[in-house]
């Protein structure tokens, strides 16, 4: 399979009500378990930014499969990293997989991009203000099957003195034998409020924009279109979550392509030609 291929991840294993959280130290009113509500506004914070006060200990309560992982709305630093590990053990002695130690604001311009003035010509990265939604996403080579999980945050001088974030994705993914097809879009698309004054003014209520993409898929097999696409489809509906990546091998416009995200519009899967089928989805992102 191309590893360019897009990536479709669901069910997020953290929704489980069997999967439980701990390690660190964190706030009684901002705990752990907010990381499965799905207001990302709801955040988990520690009580300190010390590396011993932000672990977090996932135990999935079975051996599951997880190929993307994502720590949506936090707030580390531009010096901050992050480091994930699977185990096969609940003392966490028998390591399955290691991210390392990643740097949590990864690089996301290609050389020529930025001026030799500009603040992050050195790291290539976001700058510190951005508005950009952050997120620290791990796409594994090979979907790692695993009960216990470790994620270890090293940001002892975060400004704010502590870590927080909105919502943890642990999920497998499906990733079609075929990608989809030319013509595929992604924007934004804007919640701003517009209106006028008596005197002609524009004036704006400005909120967040979200991101769109359409896509089709005209090369499904069958058993992608029925037991992978219909099933999601009846999964979902337009209430559930997925995580979709256009492309999880091109690294520098990972996460601008990469987002957490709802099914706008379930469109009929249909038969494209012998043994071939077809599905459309639009995706909107979860603010």
């Amino acid at each position: 399979m191309n590893k360019n291929n897009c990536i479709l991840a669901y069910p997020n294993r953290v929704d489980d009500s069997a999967t439980t959280f701990s390690g660190g130290s964190w706030e009684t009113a901002l705990p752990l378990s907010n990381l499965k509500n799905r207001y990302l506004t709801k955040v988990a914070r520690s009580t300190d930014a010390q590396k011993a006060n932000t672990i977090l200990n996932v135990d999935l309560a079975t051996n599951r499969f997880v190929q993307v992982f994502a720590l949506l709305k936090h707030n580390i630093s531009n010096s901050g990293y992050i480091r994930v590990r699977a185990w096969d053990d609940a003392e966490h002695t028998i390591m399955l997989y290691d991210s390392d130690w990643k740097w949590a604001w990864p690089v996301v311009y290609a050389d020529g991009q930025l001026e030799w003035e500009d603040d992050e010509w050195w790291t290539m990265s976001w700058p510190a203000d951005t508005n950009y939604p952050l997120f620290h996403l791990i796409v594994l080579d090979t979907p790692v099957s695993a009960r216990y999980w470790s994620v270890e945050i090293d940001d002892e001088d975060n400004p704010a003195g502590y870590i927080e974030a909105g919502r943890l994705v642990m999920a497998s993914g499906w990733q079609p034998d075929k990608n989809f097809s030319y013509g595929a879009g992604l924007g934004w698309m804007s919640n701003t409020l517009a209106d006028r004054t008596p005197g002609g003014v524009a004036d704006f209520d400005e909120r967040p924009s979200q991101r769109i993409q359409r896509l089709s898929l005209d090369h499904l097999t069958n058993d992608e279109a029925f037991a992978l696409m219909l099933d999601m489809q009846k999964n979902l509906d337009i209430s559930g979550e997925v995580f979709f990546i256009a492309d999880p091998a091109n690294t520098i416009h990972l996460l601008r392509r990469s987002f957490l995200a709802r099914i706008e519009q379930n469109n009929l899967i249909t038969q494209s030609y012998y043994n071939g089928q077809r599905a459309e989805l639009i995706l909107k992102e979860v603010l």
